[in-house]
């Protein structure tokens, strides 16, 4: 009982991670220069996923994201473009969002954001961060509760035969030691048996051969 509940359980959530390799980019252009850029989005998990691209901030409407949706699967990646114009002079602070959600589930999942500022025109005595992108990696895992259907699609994608022999041989390892248990439990037993009617025999002994010493008197 305790097993099926594992195994109901496990097949009911899915453990998820996002990565991506820029977590922060700061450019600065002249009024008027077009940018591209990308977002290196990795799938380091064993399941497909499928990704979406948003942005947030000051240039939500202005940031075109060209690659916003898309699979990957497990160990591939793939570079996210996105491009801009900006013809007023500021400085510009947005988001590129990255969500990963996997292939056999619908709605929720993690997510990632890169941030993105922009300097247009002469800006670079305002702020002491320089022009650049920061290529470190950055993840975040979550649990993600399945669906009623996606628990099926699941059981679906079961190597069945792999499954039940695997489910056999823990029961028969759980029967074994059950086996085993009761042996030693039996041995131990007999063995207190064993020494109770030894004891008694002696007991016996003993009486008889003092009544025998009391008959010679």
């Amino acid at each position: 009982m305790v097993l099926l509940f594992v195994l109901i359980f496990s097949s009911s959530v899915l453990a998820i991670t996002g990565s991506i390799g820029n977590a922060k980019m700061i450019l600065t252009v002249e009024p008027g220069d077009s940018i591209e850029r990308s977002i290196l989005v990795k799938n380091v998990n064993n399941v497909s996923v499928n990704v979406s691209v948003s942005v947030s901030g000051d240039l939500e409407k202005e940031i075109n994201i060209l690659d916003k949706f898309f699979v990957l699967e497990p160990g591939d990646e793939k570079k996210a473009w996105f491009n801009v114009k900006l013809s007023k002079e500021g400085v510009y602070n947005s988001r590129i969002n990255v969500k990963f959600v996997p292939s056999s589930v619908n709605g929720s999942g993690v997510g990632l954001a890169s941030n993105v500022i922009i300097k247009v025109g002469d800006y670079s005595s305002s702020d002491s961060e320089s022009d650049g992108e920061d290529s470190e990696d950055i993840e975040n895992s979550g649990i993600i509760s399945l669906t009623g259907q996606a628990i099926a699609d699941k059981f679906e994608n079961i190597n069945w035969v792999q499954f039940i022999a695997g489910l056999m041989t823990i029961m028969l390892i759980v029967v074994f030691i059950w086996l085993i248990v009761i042996y030693y439990k039996g041995q131990n037993k007999r063995a207190k048996r064993i020494e109770s009617l030894s004891e008694d025999s002696d007991n016996k002994g003993v009486n008889n051969l003092n009544k025998k010493r009391a008959g010679t008197r």
